[in-house]
């Protein structure tokens, strides 16, 4: 009986090591960071004014490491939004000028992108006082934008 139990018990834990290697294996694959090809996901705008804006299709968030960080870049792609607006004395005329109206939601996407990270990591912390920035300099801003005609 001893011999026939552990026979049975050896041959579970063996089903039960190959079950786990296996989901070991099926996960790791998913995990592999995929490398897309930079070059071909930038792209360089000149715009009206002097600003050069490079636009990525997909914002890197690696950068985004803290809590400020993710403020300042929030921050930063909002100006950038601000001054491809503020170029046109209308939202009719800005309207106008398609590679503008590009632009601008291209920065909108990865501000989205942005907000929707920081959000996810940091949860909580994006609302409580930090030592970077008051916590509604990112309202006032889009408040701002939506003044020009522009939902963030």
């Amino acid at each position: 009986m001893k011999n026939i139990n552990s026979s049975i018990f050896g041959l579970f834990a063996f089903f039960a090591l190959l079950i786990i290697f296996g989901f070991q294996i099926s996960c790791s694959n998913d995990t592999k960071p995929k490398k897309p090809n930079v070059e071909e996901k930038t792209k360089e705008f000149k715009s009206n004014s002097n600003l050069k804006i490079t636009l990525k299709d997909n914002y890197d968030v690696s950068k985004l490491k803290s809590v400020c960080d993710c403020y300042k870049a929030s921050l930063d792609v909002l100006e950038k939004v601000s001054i491809e607006r503020q170029q046109y004395s209308s939202k009719e005329i800005y309207e106008q000028n398609k590679e503008s109206v590009k632009t601008v939601n291209t920065l909108i996407k990865s501000w989205k992108t942005v907000r929707t990270y920081c959000l996810m990591t940091y949860k909580r912390a994006m609302f409580m006082e930090n030592d970077c920035y008051p916590i509604d300099i990112i309202e006032k801003k889009r408040d701002d934008l939506y003044k020009l005609g522009l939902d963030t």
